[in-house]
């Protein structure tokens, strides 16, 4: 399964929002910068999705808000 992530770094709160079937928006407090953003957005997805993290992976937009990450059961 395919989702579509809007990421928003350096927020004041950390927040997930599904906006449709696949596609959703995450607020991070870190910075854009040596993927910790990146890495808070996998964790908060991982927590909202009850899976464990290892299962998702990104398939494309590391390096820009708009993401698209993998979701493998």
């Amino acid at each position: 399964m395919f989702l579509k992530i809007k990421l928003h770094p350096k927020s004041k709160k950390q927040k997930i929002e599904k906006i449709g079937d696949n596609k959703y928006e995450v607020w991070v407090k870190s910075k854009a910068e040596q993927n910790l953003a990146n890495n808070e957005m996998l964790d908060i997805l991982s927590d909202s999705l009850k899976i464990e993290r290892k299962k998702i992976r990104f398939y494309s937009g590391h390096h820009r808000p708009s993401k698209m990450v993998e979701v493998m059961k």
